[in-house]
């Protein structure tokens, strides 16, 4: 699969992911992650389909692969922190909302954030 092909399926997962259709949005999902495991986009949105449903281990199981991959992407880190919430991680949640304003100050996403499953 193509770079073009594998950009495809995450948007194609991203619309169904959007839609509501959780099923076609997680195989979308994984189809990239068999050709590319290391692809943090589609880790990361695995990981609040894991989250929606419930599976807060999962989710940040596969939200911290993403970080490890992209550690500069606020988003993913934002949606960690949500998660660690749900688990009832409050101080871990805000060493890693602390992490994101030392390396970002002007950050909105900690202020302006809805829940992860509020997001696709």
């Amino acid at each position: 699969m193509s770079s073009s092909a594998v950009a495809s399926k995450l948007r194609s997962g991203l619309r169904h992911h959007q839609a509501g259709d959780a099923t076609a949005a997680h195989k979308d999902y994984a189809d990239v992650l068999k050709l590319q495991p290391t692809n943090a986009d589609a880790l990361h949105l695995s990981g609040l389909l894991a989250h929606a449903s419930g599976n807060n281990h999962e989710a940040r199981s596969l939200i911290s692969q993403a970080i490890q991959i992209a550690p500069t992407e606020a988003k993913f880190q934002v949606n960690l922190a949500a998660i660690l919430v749900a688990q009832s991680c409050s101080l871990d949640a805000e060493q890693v909302c602390q992490n994101i304003l030392k390396s970002d100050p002007n950050n909105c996403l900690l202020y302006t954030s809805p829940s992860p499953r509020d997001r696709g």
